[in-house]
C-alpha cells in the first residue's frame, strides 16, 4: 500500500472551531486537541467522483470544528480534484488489481466481491492486513466506508471505531439472502447463489479472517447489516426497485462547475456526457445531421474522438459543467447513465436518452426509464442509426409523453431532495464515541 500522505493546506485550517484547549500527543507525537476526533473516509471500488463528492459537505463541517480528515481513495487524482483545496490527508487506498480478461460476469453483489479478489486468500489477507495498519496507524474515531467491502472486513477484526457505510443503491445491496440477481427480469436459482456465496465464505473469506483474529461471517451480508447504512438517492431511482428497510438520504449535492452556454444553432439544445466507446461515434453523426445545438463533457476522451465531435453545431469540453445551469437551458440530455447526473436533470424536468455501459448503468437507467422519462438503448442496437435517431427525436420532443413524465418526476418530489451534510454530521457525531 502506498503510504505517502497529501496534506493541503487552506484558509480553512486557520478558522477552525477549538473548543477544549487541552492538548495531547497521538501515537506519532504530534500535539493534538482533547476535543478533535479524526475519521476516515474511504472508497475502494468502482469509479466515478460520487464516491468522493457526495461527503464534500460533511468534510467541511467536519474540518470547521477542528477535526482531522483522511480519505483513503481508489483514485487519488480525483480526490485531489474534490479534495485538494482542503486540509484532507489524502491515502491511497489498498486496491486488488485483476486483469479484465479475469473478471467475473457479474451476476450479484456476490460478484463484485470476487471481482474485487475476495476469491484469492493470499491478496485478500494482504489488503485486510494493509486497511488495519491504517486504522491503527490513523485512529479513527468513525469510519464512512463507501463502497469499500475490504475495508469492512478489516473492521472486523478491530470493532472499537464505529463503522457507517454509505453509497448508492448499488454500493449497497438489499440486506437479503442470498444477494438478490443484478437482473431482475432473469429467472434465477436461489439455491445456487445461497451455495456460491456459502463457498466463498468457507474457502476464502472465513479463514483470512480465522488467522487474522477476526469474526467469521455467517453470510455474505454481514459485511454490511452490522452498520447503519447512508443510501445516497431517490425511491423511485434506486437500482434494485422494491427495496424494503431502507431509508433514502436524498440526492447528492451538486458538484459545481462551469455554466451552459450553447452554439447558436436552431433546434433544441442537447447536453452530452458519454464515455469512449464505439457508440459514441453513432450519436455524433446523428447529432451532426440533425444540427440540434450540442454541448459535449468529454474530459477521457481520445483525441480520434474528440475530432469527430468537430462542427459549427458541438462546442466541447473537459471540464465538468454546472448541471444546474444545464438544467436551466437545456431540452435533453444523453448519457451512460450515471446516477448523479442522471438525478440532477430528472429533478429539473430533464427527458434523457441513456446508453449503459456496464451492469450498475443498466440497473439505474432501468430505474430511471421506469419513471416514463428516459429511454434506455442497449449497446447491441448500437448500430442502429435511425433507431438512435428516433430515440433523440422522441427525447426531444416537447410536448411528448418524456418531457411530461420528466416534469411530473420533478413535481412529485414534495420534500428536500438533497443530502443535507448538517444531518449526516449529527448521525456522524453521535455513533462515534
Amino acid at each position: 500500500m502506498c503510504s505517502s500522505v497529501v496534506h493541503v493546506r487552506s484558509p480553512l485550517s486557520a478558522n477552525r472551531i477549538i473548543v477544549d484547549q487541552c492538548a495531547t500527543l497521538d501515537t506519532g507525537g504530534n500535539r493534538r486537541l482533547s476535543s478533535m476526533k479524526r475519521y476516515l473516509f474511504a472508497w475502494e471500488c468502482g469509479a466515478g467522483l460520487g464516491h468522493l463528492a457526495r461527503y464534500q459537505g460533511l468534510i467541511q463541517l467536519l474540518l470547521e470544528r477542528g477535526h482531522e480528515v483522511m480519505f483513503a481513495s481508489r483514485n487519488l487524482e480525483c480526490a485531489q480534484r474534490v479534495y485538494g483545496h482542503l486540509p484532507v490527508r489524502l491515502i491511497q487506498a489498498p486496491l486488488h488489481q485483476r486483469q479484465p480478461e479475469d473478471m467475473v460476469r457479474p451476476k450479484s453483489y456476490l460478484d463484485v466481491l470476487i471481482n474485487q479478489g475476495f476469491d484469492h486468500s493470499l491478496g485478500l489477507k494482504a489488503r485486510v492486513k494493509a486497511w488495519r495498519h491504517l486504522l491503527e496507524m490513523w485512529q479513527p474515531s468513525a469510519i464512512v466506508a463507501d463502497h469499500s467491502p475490504t475495508l469492512l472486513l478489516a473492521q472486523r477484526l478491530d470493532e472499537r471505531a464505529a463503522c457507517i457505510v454509505g453509497g448508492n443503491g448499488f454500493c449497497i445491496p438489499p440486506m437479503l439472502h442470498p444477494f438478490p440477481p443484478f437482473d431482475g427480469q432473469l429467472a434465477y436459482c436461489r439455491e445456487d447463489f445461497i451455495q456460491r456465496e456459502q463457498d466463498l465464505l468457507n474457502r476464502v473469506v472465513n479463514p483470512v479472517l480465522r488467522d487474522l483474529g477476526g469474526r467469521t461471517m455467517e453470510h455474505c451480508q454481514q459485511l454490511f447489516s452490522p452498520h447503519p447504512h447512508w443510501l445516497f438517492g431517490l425511491p423511485g431511482l434506486d437500482h434494485y426497485p422494491g427495496r424494503r428497510a431502507e431509508t433514502y438520504l436524498g440526492a447528492s449535492p451538486s458538484m459545481g462547475g462551469e455554466p451552459a452556454s450553447w452554439p447558436d444553432a436552431p433546434g433544441p439544445r442537447v447536453f452530452v456526457y458519454l464515455k469512449p466507446h464505439r457508440v459514441v461515434s453513432h450519436v455524433l453523426t446523428t447529432l451532426r445531421k440533425l444540427q440540434w445545438p450540442t454541448v459535449i463533457f468529454a474530459p477521457d476522451w481520445p483525441e480520434e474522438l474528440k475530432q469527430k465531435a468537430q462542427g459549427s453545431n458541438m462546442w466541447l469540453s473537459n471540464k465538468p459543467f454546472d448541471l444546474q445551469s444545464v438544467g436551466k437551458s437545456c431540452q435533453l440530455a444523453v448519457s451512460n447513465g450515471g446516477v448523479n447526473g442522471v438525478t440532477e436533470l430528472l429533478l429539473q424536468g430533464i427527458p434523457q436518452l441513456l446508453l449503459p455501459l456496464h451492469i450498475e448503468q443498466l440497473m439505474f437507467s432501468r430505474s430511471a426509464q421506469a419513471t416514463g422519462a428516459c429511454l434506455v438503448r442497449l449497446l447491441v442496437d448500437s448500430n442502429d442509426l435511425q433507431g438512435l435517431r428516433n430515440a433523440l427525436e422522441a427525447v426531444a420532443d416537447s410536448a411528448g409523453v418524456l418531457k411530461k413524465a420528466a416534469l411530473e418526476f420533478s413535481e412529485n418530489q414534495v420534500k428536500s431532495t438533497t443530502v443535507q451534510a448538517g444531518d449526516l454530521l449529527r448521525q456522524l457525531q453521535s455513533s462515534s464515541p
